[in-house]
């Protein structure tokens, strides 16, 4: 089993035998559990929210966040008797491939759109008139004043869109104060001077990096 301790901390994996002689990186602890059914069960235990929260509670936050192997040692672990840690891991790893057999269907499904569309898009070049960006939609078009006494901004970011959709926005809090406190080049910052506006059926286009803020709800429609 391996686990990450820096950056992003707390994802476990069980090793398959064919990847046995394989290095690790730095951010990589090895757990080394030859048992198959306790290897499972610690590795569920670490994903648990009991697990999680002794991770984030032990976490070195001083430059980067980081996991220090003594606090692996230390971790305390629930032991049961074997039947039921058989039962749970049984369980656990019916829901884990379920989970990935859902996942492989879902990329095929977006694999077989992308042909689709190309395809469409290549069997209907002709009988259109071809019309200037601007004349069908407006480029950024609404933006929101500083002067508007919001409280946070949800900021999105091209790093949040992955294959034509996005996965997740950030939530800044007092986003007036970022860009005196942290300067303009903070995120923050860059995310309070962009002013743009989401709505919902927004075409997001991106342009090497820009960021893009979301009105807060409350505001002007």
């Amino acid at each position: 089993m391996i686990v990450s301790v820096v950056g992003t901390i707390g994802k476990t994996a069980i090793v398959p035998k064919s990847f046995a002689g394989c290095n690790l990186v730095r951010a990589t602890a090895l757990i080394d559990i030859e048992d198959e059914l306790m290897s499972k069960w610690v590795k569920y235990y670490f994903d648990s929210p009991c697990g999680q929260s002794y991770i984030e509670q032990n976490l070195n936050t001083t430059v980067q966040p980081t996991l220090n192997i003594k606090s692996l040692v230390e971790m305390p672990i629930p032991i049961r008797d074997t039947t039921e840690m058989e039962k749970n891991v049984l369980l656990l790893s019916a829901l884990d491939e379920k989970i990935e057999v859902n996942r492989q269907i879902n990329d095929n499904l977006l694999a077989q759109a992308k042909v689709i569309k190309k395809q469409w898009v290549a069997t209907n070049e002709d009988g259109y008139e071809m019309l200037p960006l601007a004349d069908v939609a407006a480029i950024n078009p609404d933006t929101y004043s500083p002067k508007e006494a919001w409280e946070y901004v949800n900021y999105l970011d091209t790093s949040s869109i992955t294959d034509g959709f996005i996965a997740d926005v950030t939530l800044f809090l007092q986003a007036r104060n970022y860009q005196a406190e942290q300067g303009e080049k903070s995120q923050q910052a860059m995310a309070y001077s962009q002013r743009c506006v989401l709505i919902k059926s927004t075409l997001v286009l991106s342009a090497i990096h820009c960021p893009i803020c979301l009105r807060p709800p409350g505001l002007r429609t």
